[in-house]
């Protein structure tokens, strides 16, 4: 087989990564109104959301993934309101430090591609029709799996073979988008198609100058009933690739994060292994709220840090004035647990090993990397 070649299309399963992310997730109707706004009414192929780490890109982005099955997004007073433009939603994918297939392009546009068979009517039936037979190795088989009123559900492409990440992205997203017409029988907006990408900044750094970011900057000329909401820190090296007015910046400081972090905090008070801990040292809800939403300066991986630590005895609330100013504090405070010879003799070659880890690695490994057991 072609070194390039996969055997198939196959999703990536992201499935741990959003429950994760979206654990607890509050506010954001006004990032959902933004992204209607884009759908109904802009016209920029990309939305490019940026922001710095730890303030909630990714898990907006998460969430919308959840909208594309329950079209549910969208916290409102006491429920939830639909959010139609996200039923457009119909392939996704996230970009993880640690886990090199999440950022291997051909990997990437075939798991995309598997996610469009399903959730795209006309797109499978497309892709049969224009995949050239040079680019299928001789023992393929292109297995139209099953037929639903004329639609195909499910597409199988054994030994896909081309020889760079560029033509892998021509034959499986270019070449069958641009054949097909805009699909007529969703209820959504003029987007009938809407791709969403976290954490571009992750994948620039691999593969040149054909990396994911150069390679999906260049689909501008797909027909433009197909977007693609990304975020990205703000990385020149990412959003270089793309037209300034596709960038929007997700202030931490804004009135509007600042009154999301304020309802995450609340929520999270109101729990009940931080409302007994709250009790046992005597604190007010409310004033810890004020203290860690000021602490906060808008970063949500700050307050969700502080609040675990809080709940598993690891942060006292004698003083919160002496709450950790910022997660650079936090991370400090975390390091200082450890007396040099436990740093040196365990937890240094723990973490040396996860600094230089490519993709996940099983207990054994760890075990021959570090010699721990």
């Amino acid at each position: 087989m072609h070194p390039t070649s996969q055997p198939r299309l196959v999703a990536l399963d992201f499935g741990r990564d959003i429950a994760r992310l979206t654990q607890d997730f509050t506010g954001r109707d006004w990032l959902f109104d933004a992204i209607e706004q884009w759908l109904y009414h802009g016209e920029q192929r990309f939305f490019i959301l940026t922001g710095e780490p730890g303030v909630g890109k990714n898990a907006f982005i998460a969430r919308l993934t959840q909208g594309a099955e329950h079209a549910d997004c969208r916290q409102s007073g006491a429920g939830l309101e639909t959010v139609s433009g996200l039923q457009t939603v119909c392939a996704y994918h996230f970009c993880i430090d640690g886990r090199n297939s999440t950022v291997v392009p051909g990997t990437v546009f075939r798991s995309l591609a598997a996610q469009l068979v399903d959730s795209l009517p006309g797109y499978g039936l497309a892709l049969v029709n224009t995949i050239r037979p040079e680019y299928l190795s001789v023992e393929v088989k292109i297995d139209v799996q099953q037929m639903t009123g004329g639609e195909i559900k499910g597409v199988v492409i054994d030994n896909l073979y081309a020889p760079n990440p560029r033509q892998v992205l021509d034959i499986l997203l270019r070449a069958p988008l641009a054949e097909m017409d805009a699909p007529t029988d969703v209820c959504c907006p003029p987007v009938s198609c809407l791709v969403l990408i976290g954490a571009l900044d992750v994948a620039v750094n691999y593969g040149g100058d054909a990396n994911l970011v150069r390679l999906l900057a260049e689909l501008d000329d797909l027909p433009p009933w197909v977007r693609f909401l990304c975020t990205s820190q703000p990385d020149r090296r990412v959003l270089r690739h793309f037209p300034p007015e596709a960038v929007r910046a997700l202030d931490a400081r804004s009135d509007e994060n600042l009154a999301d972090v304020r309802r995450y905090v609340e929520l999270r008070v109101q729990q009940a292994d931080l409302c007994r801990r709250l009790q046992a040292a005597e604190v007010e809800p409310q004033a810890l709220v004020e203290r860690l939403v000021a602490l906060s300066t808008g970063n949500f991986l700050y307050t969700r840090v502080v609040l675990n630590d809080i709940c598993a005895g690891q942060q006292s609330l004698d003083d919160l004035q002496a709450l950790p100013p910022g997660l650079d504090s936090v991370y400090h405070a975390f390091l200082r647990r450890f007396t040099p010879g436990e740093w040196e003799g365990r937890y240094q070659p723990m973490f040396g090993v996860l600094a230089v880890a490519q993709e996940p690695i099983t207990e054994a490994q760890w075990t021959d990397f570090t010699g721990l057991t």
